[in-house]
C-alpha cells in the first residue's frame, strides 16, 4: 500500500489530508530519481517513510523533511507526536528571539533581527538609546525580542512598536511614538510562537526569505499569505525557530 500527503508549502494547515495527487506526486520522469514503494518522486520535494501500512511520502518544507505521526506529516516546530496522535505544542506569548532554519541556504541558523523597520536574517539589530537617559536604562542586548503573541516588539520606549505586514508581504514594524503604517498594510497578529518550537504566521501560514534589492544586503522575512512584489529578488522557505525568554525580558529602548 502507497499514500502520499500533500502539503500546500505557503499554509500549514491544522490537520494534514492524505491524498494521492495526479502524475505521481506532480513529478516529471527528468525529476523523478527515486521511488517510493512503486510510485517514483522528486527526492528534492519529498521524503520517503516505510510504515506497517505501507509507504508514505512527506514533503520538504524549506529544504527540512517533514516527519511522519501515523498517516500525518508533521513538523516539530508546532506539533508532537504521541502514540500515533499529533498534538499542538502549546503556545507562548511572552518574549522570544527569532533564529532562520534553511539548511541549503547561507543565512540557516543565523538570527533573525529588527533593523530599516524590517526583519532582517543576520547581523545585529538596530536600536537607539536616547542619550538623555541614566546609563544601564536601555537593554544592551545584541538579539531581537518579539512577544510570542506576534503583536509587537518587546521594547521599553512607551507606547511600545507594532508588528504589521507590509503590502509587499515582508514584516514591518512601527516607529517610536507612531501608529503609521504604509497604506493597504495588514495590523494585527502577524504570527504565533510556540513554546521553544516555531513561529508560524496566520492560520499556520509559513514565510519566505527575500534577498534585498542590493544584492549582499541580506534577507527580508515576507508572509507566505500575503501577494509578493518581489521585483525578481531571489526568495526562499525558511522556517522560524523560537527560543522562550524570560518574562519581562526588554530587547531595546527602541529598535529603528
Amino acid at each position: 500500500m502507497f499514500f502520499v500527503i500533500v502539503l500546500c508549502l505557503a499554509l500549514l494547515p491544522s490537520t494534514f489530508s492524505l491524498l494521492i495527487p495526479p502524475a505521481a506526486a506532480n513529478c516529471t520522469t527528468s525529476k523523478c530519481t527515486s521511488k517510493c514503494g512503486d510510485i517514483p518522486f522528486n527526492p528534492a520535494w519529498y521524503s520517503c517513510y516505510t510504515t506497517n501500512n505501507g509507504s508514505a511520502l512527506c514533503p520538504i518544507v524549506a529544504n527540512i523533511p517533514l516527519d511522519l505521526c501515523n498517516h500525518d506529516c508533521y513538523t516539530p516546530l508546532q506539533y508532537s507526536c504521541n502514540n500515533l496522535t499529533l498534538n499542538p505544542l502549546p503556545k507562548y506569548t511572552g518574549p522570544v528571539s527569532l533564529t532562520a532554519l534553511n539548511p541549503a541556504q547561507p543565512f540557516h541558523n543565523q538570527p533573525v533581527q529588527a533593523a530599516g523597520q524590517r526583519f532582517v536574517i543576520g547581523g545585529t539589530a538596530a536600536t537607539y538609546c536616547p542619550s538623555s537617559l541614566p546609563e544601564g536604562v536601555c537593554p544592551n542586548l545584541t538579539t531581537t525580542v518579539l512577544y510570542g503573541s506576534g503583536t509587537g516588539l518587546a521594547t521599553l520606549v512607551p507606547g511600545g512598536q507594532s508588528l504589521y505586514i507590509r503590502p509587499d508581504g515582508s514584516i514591518g514594524f512601527t516607529q517610536a511614538h507612531s501608529i503609521f503604517v504604509p497604506a493597504g498594510s495588514y495590523q494585527g497578529a502577524i504570527g504565533t510562537a510556540y513554546s521553544n518550537a516555531g513561529f508560524w504566521g496566520m492560520n499556520g501560514s509559513s514565510w519566505y526569505a527575500c534577498e534585498a534589492e542590493g544584492k549582499g544586503e541580506g534577507w527580508y522575512i515576507y508572509s507566505g499569505l500575503f501577494t509578493k512584489s518581489w521585483n525578481g529578488s531571489q526568495c526562499e522557505e525558511v522556517m522560524l525557530k523560537v527560543e522562550n525568554l524570560p518574562m519581562g525580558t526588554l530587547g531595546a529602548w527602541q529598535y529603528i
